[in-house]
C-alpha cells in the first residue's frame, strides 16, 4: 500500500531589500514576482515558480534590486540614488544618467541627501542629452535641499569619487511644463527693451545700443520651446563708432561738428605758419676797399 504524502511548500525567499514581492503562496506551481522600489534595479528574474519534484525548489535564484552606477530613467518622476545605497558608494567611480521626460516638459532636481567628499566626489547635471550642453551647477560637500531646473526634456546627470572616503546622495525629479524662458543675457552698452519680465513663449526682448555706439546683428530675441525653452536669436553686440552722431529729428542721427578741423584751419601750428609765409630773397652782401 503506497504511503500518501503531503506535497510541501517551496523554501520562503529571503527578505526582499529595496523592493516587495507579489503573492506569498509558496506551494508547487504558484509564482512569486519581484518588483523594486523607484531608483533601484532589478537584478536576476521578476518571476520564480515552485517547481514539482520531491524536493521543492524555485525555478531561478531570488533576485535582488540594486541601486546602479547609471541608466537611462524615462519617467515624469522617480528617484535617484548613489551606487550601492543604502550602503556608501565605493571609491573610483564614474556615473551617467540619462532622465528624460515628456516633450514640452523640464526637469526640475532636488536633492533630499547630499553627503560627499567635498570638491573631490561630486554630481554634474546638464541642461540636455550629453556634456556639450549648458551645465546646470556642480554639487558636493555635506548639503541638501540643493536644486536644478532644466529647460529641455531631457537632463544629464554624472557622478564621480574619487580613491578614498565614500559617502551617500539622493536626488528626486519630476516633470514640469515648460513656460518661462531664463532671463536674456545682459548686452554691454545697450538697454534691454521688453513689456515685462515673465518671458513667456512668444515674448520678445529688444535692444538698443547706447549714445555712440552701433548694434552689430539683430536688435531682436524671442523666447521660443524648440529642443530647449530659449530666447533664439544671435545676441547682438554694441561697437564703437569711428564718426560719433547725435540724436536727430525722427529718430535719425546728424553727424557732430568737426570743431577741431575748424580749429586747425582758424589757427593753423607756429611750423605750418611760418611755411605759409611768402619768403623774403636778400641781395648778396659786398665789401669795398679803397
Amino acid at each position: 500500500m503506497d504511503e500518501a504524502y503531503e506535497l510541501q511548500n517551496c523554501p520562503d525567499p529571503p527578505p526582499f531589500q529595496n523592493g516587495y514581492m507579489v503573492n506569498s503562496d509558496y506551494s508547487v506551481g504558484q509564482s512569486v514576482s519581484f518588483e523594486c522600489y523607484p531608483g533601484y534595479v532589478l537584478i536576476g528574474h521578476p518571476v520564480l515558480t515552485c517547481q514539482h519534484g520531491i524536493n521543492r525548489n524555485w525555478n531561478y535564484p531570488f533576485p535582488r534590486c540594486d541601486a546602479p552606477c547609471g541608466y537611462n530613467v524615462t519617467s515624469q518622476n522617480g528617484t535617484i540614488y548613489s551606487p550601492g545605497f543604502p550602503d556608501e558608494y565605493p571609491i573610483l567611480k564614474d556615473c551617467v544618467w540619462l532622465v528624460t521626460v515628456p516633450p514640452g516638459h523640464g526637469v526640475y532636481i532636488n536633492f533630499s541627501l547630499l553627503q560627499t567628499e567635498a570638491v573631490n566626489d561630486y554630481i554634474a547635471v546638464w541642461d540636455g542629452p550629453d556634456q556639450s550642453a549648458p551645465q546646470l551647477g556642480v554639487f558636493s560637500g555635506n548639503t541638501a535641499l540643493e536644486t536644478a531646473r532644466s529647460s529641455s526634456s531631457r537632463v544629464l546627470l554624472t557622478f564621480h569619487s574619487d580613491f578614498s572616503n565614500g559617502g551617500f546622495f539622493v536626488l528626486n525629479f519630476h516633470a514640469f511644463q515648460l513656460k518661462k524662458c531664463q532671463p536674456p543675457p545682459v548686452v554691454p552698452r545697450a538697454e534691454m527693451l521688453t513689456e515685462d519680465e515673465d518671458y513667456e513663449i512668444g515674448d520678445f526682448v529688444r535692444y538698443q545700443c547706447h549714445l555712440g555706439y552701433t548694434m552689430s546683428g539683430a536688435d531682436t530675441l524671442t523666447c521660443r520651446l524648440s529642443a530647449q525653452l530659449q530666447f533664439e536669436g544671435t545676441v547682438p553686440t554694441c561697437e564703437g563708432r569711428c564718426h560719433p552722431t547725435l540724436p536727430g529729428p525722427g529718430g535719425s542721427e546728424l553727424p557732430l561738428p568737426r570743431a577741431s578741423a575748424r580749429r586747425d584751419s582758424e589757427h593753423p601750428p607756429a611750423e605750418l605758419a611760418r611755411e605759409s609765409q611768402p619768403r623774403r630773397r636778400g641781395r648778396p652782401a659786398f665789401i669795398l676797399t679803397v
